[in-house]
Order: structure tokens, then C-alpha cells, then sequence
């Protein structure tokens, strides 16, 4: 990593204007980036800004304080989109070491796009849950701005594959709807420290950097035991396929205007979706459910009334009609008996890589009106 000099870096002057996602209504967000100058290649945004995120997205960019159950003070720091290396050799096993070396460069994804590998589906399987945050190279800022160097790293490697690869439409970027992989670092330090001689030392400057969401390095220092990676995957060829195993990232009951008016099984959901052999499962449950307590109810009655507002299952056959977008699904076991023999419809969609589901639109009762309930989804 070369050294961005400090001479390339502009008074900011801008001012971060709101860039909330509509369909945020809540006041907190799991991570909020604050007080960071703010630069996206892609849009041009180059102002102090506060970055919410929250279920892995980047909900909010704007110049009011963001509430957040973490709050990362990027104060006196660039924020930018995490570093997107499209050359890294990694025919073996994710190197622990290796990684967090690279994790100090600021990558938050990284790819091999020279010889590849024999097998994909097993080189995938070993890195399952692996933070992905592997190298990068930063060229010498003495003949670059700062901006223009930044867009080399993350908006262009992105735009490259995004045609072939949908999901890096979400990637080297600090906009709403796109991933959180961001990083914090300080121009005035930011340097490399390798030689030929002494390779595994690790680079200075990045203070801070996150995987979708989900800090990896904090205030200069390597998270032990944090994996938040997700595989950056092309179709299979063809149509994309419901078929598979789905993990749950978010859940929202949409009013007709796009807003979100409810939270069905909180902020931070848990679940998956398994469509496979002719069959369907499905599973969701709220994290945000407290531990039961030894108070004036039984344990069993705590539990009756956890199951009716926070917790949902149910499986059986399912035929899939991928031209109406449609799954019809035969319930033989549900979480609660009045759903077994029924037949139960839902309607799917992608969306850059990612599953859109639910059931047929307006068809939720909320408070004196009909919402969309929309589950998404990311293939494990």
C-alpha cells in the first residue's frame, strides 16, 4: 500500500446533504459511522456525514446525528467504501495472519479472476464465514486526488464485474442500499510497512473497518472472531433459481407509499428459507427477545406469547412457477396447527443477487390500512 499524501487532501466544504432510505422509519440503527468526512467516488459526496447501518445495508447518509447501538466516531477520519481487490491468489485455505494483514490495507472484499480454482462449489464451502477482507494496493497519491485514487479501489473494480456479478452493484459505495463495507482511515497516516525482508507487517492509518456492518477493525486494532464475509458469487449461468438454502437479512411491512410502518419480528430478524427436492421450509424468529424471566408468569405462558409475536415456522411440498414468480406450498408442519393442510402462496423476486419474498402484496392487516410484507434474503 502506497502512501496517500496528505497534501492531496482538500478542504471540505460541502455540505452532506440527507440521504435516508425512505423505508427507514426507526431512530437506531445497529452501527452508526459519525462525524467522518465522507467521500463516494460514485456520487461525488464529499462532506462530513453520519452513515447508518443497519441488517448489513447502508440505510442512512446525512448531516443529522444518527442514533446507534454502536457508535464508530470516525471525527478528523475519511470514510470510504471498503477496498475491492480483484487480483488476490487464494488457492488455499484463508490464512488467518494473511488476513488480518489485509484487513489493515482496508479490503473488504477480494477476488481471484486470474487461474481460479478446479472446484468452486468446495473453494467456496472452505470460506464459508470468512471475512473475505484480503488485499489491495494503493497507488502512490503523489500523482492522484485523493477522490480519484479511492474510485480506483472501490467504484471501478465494482462497476467492472457488476454486469456479470450483480451483487457488486451493492459494493464501492457509501449510498443507501448498499452494502456496509466501509472503512475509516486517517490520510495523514496511512502508509505501508513491508519490505522484501520483513512482509508480515501491517500497514498504518485504517482506523476503523466494517464488513457488512460489522466491525472488523476497531480504533486501529484487528476484532478477534469476526466473520462477517459473504461469498461474491455470479449466477450459475441462465436464470437466476429460488432453489437453495436463503438467509434471512431483513423483514419489513411496507405501507403503499415504500415506507416501513412495522418491524414484524424486530430489527434484526433470524431465519433462512430452504427450497430443495421439492420442498420448502421456513424459519424466522425476533433476536430482540429477552430471556424469559422468573416473574408473575409461568415459564410455559412466556412462552405462548413469545411464539404468537415472535416466531414463525412451517414446511412441506412446494411447486415453484419461476414465470409467475410464484411458490405454492402444501403446509404439513407449522408452529402453529391451524396452518397445517393449508395451502399457503408467496411471490419471489431478485434483486441484484438478492431474494425478495412474500406474500401477495397488500395482503398484511396493519393499523387502518393493508401493508406488503417483504422478507430479504442472501443465498448462503
Amino acid at each position: 500500500m502506497k502512501t496517500i499524501a496528505a497534501s492531496l487532501i482538500a478542504i471540505v466544504s460541502a455540505v452532506c446533504v440527507t440521504y435516508s432510505a425512505p423505508t427507514q422509519t426507526v431512530d437506531t440503527y445497529h452501527v452508526v459511522v459519525a462525524n467522518g468526512r465522507v467521500i463516494d467516488p460514485d456520487s461525488g459526496l464529499d462532506a462530513v456525514c453520519h452513515v447508518g447501518i443497519s441488517g448489513g445495508i447502508i440505510r442512512a447518509v446525512g448531516a443529522e446525528p444518527l442514533s446507534g447501538r454502536t457508535v464508530v466516531d470516525a471525527s478528523g477520519l475519511v470514510v470510504a467504501p471498503g477496498f475491492i481487490d480483484l487480483h488476490q491468489h487464494a488457492q488455499r485455505t484463508v490464512n488467518a495472519v494473511v488476513d488480518a494483514l489485509k484487513a489493515m490495507d482496508g479490503v473488504t472484499t477480494a477476488l481471484e479472476l486470474e487461474v481460479g480454482t478446479d472446484d468452486i462449489d468446495r473453494w467456496y464451502a472452505a470460506r464459508a464465514g470468512k471475512s473475505l477482507i484480503l488485499g489491495a494496493y494503493v497507488r502512490d497519491g503523489h500523482v492522484l486526488t485523493l477522490t480519484d485514487a479511492l474510485r480506483k479501489m472501490t467504484i471501478m473494480p465494482a462497476a467492472r464485474l457488476e454486469r456479470r456479478v450483480p451483487a457488486m452493484k451493492r459494493k464501492g459505495r457509501i449510498q443507501v442500499g448498499a452494502d456496509g463495507d466501509v472503512i475509516a482511515f486517517d490520510p495523514s497516516r496511512i502508509a505501508d510497512r513491508s519490505t522484501y525482508e520483513t512482509l508480515a507487517v501491517a500497514s498504518t492509518g485504517v482506523v476503523h473497518a466494517l464488513v457488512n456492518g460489522v466491525p472488523i477493525v476497531r480504533d486501529g486494532r484487528i476484532v478477534e472472531g469476526a466473520a462477517p464475509g459473504h461469498a461474491v458469487r455470479a449466477p450459475n449461468g441462465g436464470a437466476e433459481t429460488i432453489q437453495g438454502r436463503w438467509k434471512l437479512i431483513a423483514a419489513e411491512d411496507l405501507r403503499a407509499d415504500g415506507s416501513v410502518a412495522r418491524y414484524p419480528w424486530g430489527r434484526r430478524p433470524v431465519g433462512s428459507i430452504v427450497v430443495e427436492g421439492g420442498s420448502c421450509y421456513l424459519q424466522i424468529m425476533s433476536s430482540d427477545v429477552p430471556s424469559f424471566g422468573a416473574g408473575a408468569q409461568p415459564a410455559g405462558e412466556q412462552m405462548k406469547a413469545a411464539l404468537l409475536n415472535t416466531y414463525i415456522a412451517y414446511s412441506g411440498p412446494c411447486a415453484i412457477d419461476a414465470a409467475a414468480g410464484s411458490v405454492t406450498l402444501k403446509v404439513e408442519a407449522a408452529w402453529r396447527p391451524d396452518y397445517v393442510g393449508t395451502e399457503q402462496k408467496r411471490f419471489f423476486r431478485f434483486d441484484n443477487g438478492r431474494l425478495i419474498f412474500g406474500p401477495a402484496p397488500n395482503s398484511v392487516r396493519g393499523t387502518g390500512e393493508t401493508l406488503t410484507r417483504r422478507l430479504t434474503l442472501e443465498r448462503q
